[in-house]
C-alpha cells in the first residue's frame, strides 16, 4: 500500500561521516506525489506539509536563501513520475533525501545508495525491506512510520461502526490488487467479525473510477465506506469528490488521510502528518550535523487524531453518538 500521501526531501552529498560545514549552503530537494509546486514556494508555503517542513528546518537553523536551498518537485507534474523526479533531483545535485512514500526511497536507494534518506512518512518499512529494524535501520534510511502496529485499520473500522451502528456491509476502498489475492489482512477481518459487519473491496486506481466504483459498492449493499488508501488519496480534489459522492449515496465514511475531514469527509483517524514533517526536519538536522541515517531509530506517530465533520453528518442525516464526539481531537462544525 502506498502512502498516499505525499512527499520526498532530497539532498545529494555523502554526509554519513562528517557534519556539513557551517559556511556551506545545503541543497534540499522536496518531492511530493500530488501537491502542486505552486503551493510549496516562499518562506511560508501554502501547503501545510511544506509549511511544517520549512518551519521545522528554520527552527533548527536551516533557512532557505541563507544556509539552505530548498528545491521542490511533484511527481504528478513530471512525465516520468517518481523515477523522473528523483533522477532530476539527483542530477542537481542535492545533499539529503527525506522521502514521504516508500517508492521514492527505493528509487533513490537504487540510484544513489550513499545518500542519507529521511522518510517523513512510510508504510511498514521493515516488512517492505527498506530497513533492517525500526530501532537500528542500517544503510542510509531513517524516518517516521505511519503505523502504530498492525491493528490501526481494525481500530478505524471499529470507529466507523461506532459512528454508524446500523452499518452492516462496509465498502473498503484502496488500490487494486492481483486477481485471487485476499484483500483484507487478518486483523481487519477479525475486527469485522467481532463487529458483525461484512466487507467488500472497492479497488480504485484512477480518479475517474471513483464514481463507478462507489456506485457498484452501493448496489452490492454497502451502507458505509472505509477509505484506506488509493494512489491519489491525499489529493484535495479527490477527497472533495469522494466526500460529495458519500453524501450523494448517504454513506458514513471514515478516511485514513488526515486532511480528508477538512475537505468534507465525515471522519478521519490518522497521524498528524504535518507534525511528522516537523519531526522529519529534526532528523534532517541530525544528519546534516554528522549523524548517520542508519543509526537513527525510526519513529512511530506521537499521536493519532480523530477529526469529525458535523456538516458531513448533517448532510447524510446521521446523528453521531456522544462517544465519538467526546473522543474527537477536533470537531468541524
Amino acid at each position: 500500500m502506498k502512502a498516499l500521501g505525499l512527499v520526498t526531501l532530497i539532498t545529494l552529498a555523502s554526509l554519513a561521516c562528517s557534519a556539513q560545514p557551517a559556511s556551506q549552503v545545503v541543497t534540499i530537494g522536496v518531492l511530493f506525489y500530488n501537491v502542486p509546486t505552486r503551493e510549496t514556494v516562499g518562506p511560508r508555503p501554502e501547503n501545510p506539509l511544506s509549511r511544517a517542513l520549512v518551519e521545522g528546518l528554520r527552527d533548527k537553523g536551516w533557512v532557505d536563501g541563507r544556509n539552505a536551498r530548498i528545491v521542490w518537485r511533484t511527481a504528478a507534474e513530471h512525465p516520468d513520475g517518481v523515477k523522473g523526479t528523483v533522477h532530476e533531483l539527483l542530477r542537481i545535485p542535492v545533499d539529503i533525501l527525506v522521502a514521504s512514500g516508500n517508492d521514492f526511497a527505493v528509487e533513490s536507494r537504487n540510484r544513489a545508495p550513499h545518500i542519507p534518506v529521511v522518510l517523513a512518512s512510510s508504510d511498514f518499512p521493515v516488512e517492505n525491506g527498506l530497513v533492517a529494524s525500526l530501532s537500528r535501520p542500517g544503510g542510509n534510511i531513517t524516518g517516521l512510520s505511519n503505523w502504530v502496529g498492525r491493528n490501526l485499520n481494525a481500530k478505524r473500522l471499529a470507529l466507523l461502526k461506532e459512528s454508524a451502528p446500523r452499518s452492516k456491509r462496509i465498502a473498503v476502498m484502496w488500490n487494486s490488487i492481483p486477481a485471487g489475492t485476499e484483500p483484507f489482512g487478518g486483523a481487519i477481518k477479525a475486527a469485522a467479525e467481532r463487529l458483525g459487519v461484512s466487507l467488500v473491496h472497492v479497488p480504485v486506481d484512477e480518479m475517474s473510477q471513483l464514481e463507478a466504483a462507489l456506485g457498484s459498492a452501493v448496489k452490492a449493499g454497502a451502507d458505509a465506506l472505509f477509505v484506506i488508501d488509493y494512489p491519489f488519496a491525499f489529493k484535495k480534489d479527490s477527497q472533495v469528490r469522494l466526500a460529495q459522492l458519500a453524501i450523494q449515496y448517504r454513506l458514513p465514511a471514515l478516511h485514513s488521510a488526515s486532511t480528508a475531514a477538512d475537505h468534507g469527509a465525515l471522519i478521519t483517524y490518522a497521524p498528524d502528518i504535518a507534525q511528522n514533517y516537523r519531526r522529519a526536519a529534526a532528523l534532517v538536522d541530525k544528519i546534516l550535523r554528522g549523524a548517520k541515517a542508519g543509526d537513527i531509530p525510526f519513529e512511530e506517530p506521537s499521536r493519532l487524531e480523530l477529526i469529525v465533520n458535523l456538516e458531513a453528518a448533517k448532510a447524510i442525516g446521521l446523528a453521531l453518538p456522544p462517544s465519538i464526539l467526546t473522543q474527537a481531537s477536533r470537531v468541524i462544525q
